[in-house]
């Protein structure tokens, strides 16, 4: 009895008896007595092994023969193909449907020949072949900095001719994972321009080689490349009046070398401009004519370079532009001996430099009496039994006219 329940014991632990399975390589079993194929070679390649042989003669039953693969000499070997026919002795294997060979991986190969009802003869002995490296990694790449809104790389050419281009890998600084960018196809092809990029920005790039098989190189060293920064900007921008309805503005200029021109905006706030005019960066300086009396205006103003890549904008600049010169008021008229004795008093504008005296009679016909620094005028060129008008405005010292004064009438006696 105890040698009974030892036995089952035994059983159970070693998995005879169907409750546990120990895991062993499959057995490939020959069927009929067909030899194994003689003259065996296996050439590794890209990604690809390919395997000759013998034929085998003196057996006229050979319907093809079948390869089997593995990773171990002495390991487990499965079924990657066959060929169909005695004399069909080349095969190449390319690895499964889904999955690659792998570079730079020695593999071994055992093949048998089938008879023409697909039972299998012996096994050869394993031959083994080395599937060729990856690409080598490209060399000299470089990237150029302070190119407007690009980097160019550009690399050596590979010297393998198996190489069919070149794979890109872009990130914002080397201590960072590298993502793919781009591929450049073919061998000879060795520079590439990364463009549409912000200014002042710093990218970091790697490339790696590829060929026909698909197989890619390890990244090379990063390298990095800072885009074109924008150009120094104007500053310390002043405007002034000059004269009537007359602004003049003038900047420190930007010192960067390559400026040709500098854009000037005007706004009715500092919320909202338009630009009014472009100067070449010989000047820095420019008079803003044509303006309203009165009115404030804000100006700034900004750099552009050859590139077409533009300055932040200077300060902002307020100004009011002179006001017109206020009307002349307490007009007065007398008639006196013949003559009107016309009075007025001065504007309150403190550089009014003379006034105009204009006189209106028989409804539409309007005259300009005088010019005069005075504020009184003796006309003596009237009709009797006439009615006439007079009115004033002041001319200030940069020739600014106000409006029409107060005006007022008369009619002389008969």
């Amino acid at each position: 009895m105890r040698r009974l329940i030892l036995f089952v014991i035994l059983l159970l632990l070693t998995g005879c008896a169907g409750m546990y399975h120990v895991k062993t390589h499959p057995v490939i079993k020959t069927s009929v007595n067909i030899p194994p194929p003689k003259g065996i070679v296996a050439a590794g390649n890209t990604r690809a092994v390919m395997l000759k042989w013998q034929p085998i003669m003196g057996y006229e039953g050979v319907g093809g023969y079948r390869i089997f693969r593995g990773t171990v000499k002495d390991g487990n070997y499965r079924k990657v193909g066959e060929t169909k026919g005695k004399y069909k002795t080349i095969y190449v294997d390319k690895g499964d449907v889904f999955k690659h060979l792998q570079d730079e991986t020695t593999y071994y190969y055992k093949i048998a020949a089938f008879d023409k009802d697909g039972k299998l003869g012996y096994l050869s002995l394993p031959v083994l072949a080395k599937t060729a490296p990856p690409p080598a990694i490209p060399q000299v790449l470089t990237a150029m900095s302070n190119i407007c809104r690009k980097i160019t790389l550009s690399w050596a050419v590979s010297n393998k001719e198996n190489v069919c281009g070149y794979i890109i890998y872009r990130g914002e600084s080397k201590s960072e994972p590298l993502k793919k960018l781009t591929k450049v196809r073919g061998r000879l092809n060795t520079s590439y321009i990364d463009e549409n990029l912000p200014d002042n920005a710093t990218y970091c790039y790697s490339i790696s080689a590829y060929n026909e098989a698909g197989a890619v190189s390890k990244p090379s060293p990063a390298v990095c490349a800072v885009t074109k920064k924008s150009p120094m900007g104007p500053h310390n921008l002043i405007s002034k009046r000059q004269g009537a309805c007359k602004i003049v503005l003038n900047w420190h200029p930007s010192t960067t070398p390559d400026v040709i021109l500098y854009e000037i905006y005007r706004g009715e706030s500092e919320k909202r401009f338009s630009k009014i005019k472009e100067v070449s960066s010989a000047y820095i300086t420019f008079i803003n004519a044509g303006l309203t009396p009165g009115k404030t205006y804000f100006y700034k103003v900004r750099a552009k370079d050859a590139d077409g890549l533009f300055s932040s904008f200077s300060n902002v600049a307020q100004i009011q532009v002179k006001a017109l010169p206020s009307s002349p008021k307490g007009i007065s008229v007398v008639e006196t001996a013949k003559v009107v004795l016309v009075k007025w008093e001065k504007s309150e504008t403190s550089d009014v430099v003379k006034y105009i005296l204009y006189r209106k009679s028989h409804l539409v016909f309007i005259k300009e009496m005088v010019e005069t620094d005075k504020t009184s005028f003796t006309d003596n060129a009237v009709d009797r039994n006439t009615t006439y008008t007079y009115w004033v405005r002041a001319v200030d010292s940069t020739g600014q006219l106000s409006k029409d004064g107060p005006s007022i009438s008369i009619k002389t006696s008969k």
